[in-house]
């Protein structure tokens, strides 16, 4: 007997986890679609309401900054200051306020100009002429006063020019200067107008009185390396020195002498005592008896002050001539019985010998005669 056959099972498969998950969001969605799309509506335009009551608007004292090309350049001053109404985030509108100085650039472009070296242009400052750096949530409302700034503007230029001496300024009247230029030509920078029209700059001048203190004027200062500016009236010309280029040139000072004779003792020192001739000096135009001894007039050359104080130091006995006999020509070339001697020394304080010059008297001056002891 055959066994009767298995019934089929009439229970279906559960559906798989993914697929029920898809099918619950779906009815969700679209059980009652009307009501959420309008709650959706809804709370955008409550979302809008908060956000604009969130949003400030404040006025502020801004510094307003030009924004050039690189071939434009400034020629004039301008209002560098406005008031300039913001709108953004209350945060970032509070952030604005805590700043010590606010800042807008205005923009100028290469074709404001219109072709031309040089013109005055009128911005308003205004949204579309501004930028900022606070961010792009911060927006330019309006400003104040509404009058336009003005900006006078020239085309930039180059040009090798040559350079003129600078002018001596603050000398004493002891003193002589002499500059010499070691740079000739320099290449300069500004407004077209004024760099076409130029054929020689002036740096700026050489100020002796700061160079005697820094150096002492109680010395010549000779040949002394300066590095030089352009002179005031070029830099308010807007005119500056191309990159890498420097003025420079060489400055001599000396003091100003004026000559002026002194009689003072003169003497003739053997260091020998053993020579078998003395000298005896002839009276000349310059070396004189006097007394028991000689003087002789020397020529120092000075400023009138130094010379002043060296007449004081003569009459005091601190200045006297000599010469050593070995320095007397006859005994070096045995050839006649006259000579010259040289030099001439002096002996005086030692101040005075660095402010004061000697001057070599004649030779015919200081003739001596030798005698056999």
């Amino acid at each position: 007997m055959n066994p009767a056959p298995e019934r089929e099972s009439k229970t279906r498969p559960r559906p798989g986890l993914p697929a029920a998950a898809l099918s619950w969001f779906a009815g969700v969605f679209v059980r009652h679609l009307p009501s959420k799309v309008a709650a959706l509506v809804l709370a955008l335009l409550l979302w809008f309401t908060i956000r604009q009551e969130l949003t400030e608007t404040e006025t502020f004292e801004v510094r307003v900054e030009v924004d050039l090309p690189a071939g434009l350049m400034l020629v004039d001053t301008y209002r560098p200051y406005s008031r300039v109404q913001f709108r953004g985030p209350r945060a970032q509108i509070e952030t604005l306020k805590k700043l010590e100085n606010t800042v807008v650039t205005l923009r100028v472009r290469a074709e404001d100009l219109l072709g031309q070296d040089q013109a005055t242009l009128a911005f308003s400052v205004e949204r579309r002429n501004l930028r900022h750096s606070y961010g792009p949530d911060v927006a330019v409302v309006g400003t104040e006063p509404a009058a336009p700034i003005e900006l006078r503007v020239a085309a930039r230029q180059e040009k090798t020019v040559p350079v003129l001496t600078p002018r001596v300024e603050n000398l004493p009247q002891e003193w002589e200067a002499r500059v010499d230029l070691t740079t000739p030509n320099v290449r300069l920078t500004g407004p077209a107008p004024v760099v076409r029209a130029l054929t020689g700059v002036e740096p700026e001048p050489v100020n002796a009185e700061d160079i005697l203190a820094r150096r002492g004027a109680r010395e010549d200062i000779e040949r002394l390396p300066l590095e030089r500016r352009l002179s005031p009236a070029e830099r308010a010309r807007l005119l500056t020195l191309a990159e890498g280029e420097t003025i420079r040139c060489l400055v001599t000072l000396t003091r100003s002498r004026v000559p002026k004779d002194f009689t003072v003792p003169f003497t003739v020192y053997f260091e020998r005592s053993d020579w078998p001739v003395t000298l005896v000096p002839n009276e000349t135009d310059r070396l004189k008896k006097s007394g028991d001894g000689w003087t002789i007039l020397l020529t120092f050359s000075g400023t009138p002050a130094d010379l002043e104080i060296l007449a004081e130091a003569v009459a005091a006995g601190q200045v006297r001539a000599y010469v050593f006999a070995e320095d007397f020509e006859a005994y070096r070339q045995v050839e006649e019985d006259r000579g010259y001697l040289e030099p001439v020394h002096v002996e005086m304080p030692d101040t005075l010998r660095r402010r004061v010059v000697l001057k070599a008297p004649p030779r015919e001056s200081i003739e001596v005669d030798t005698k056999k002891r």
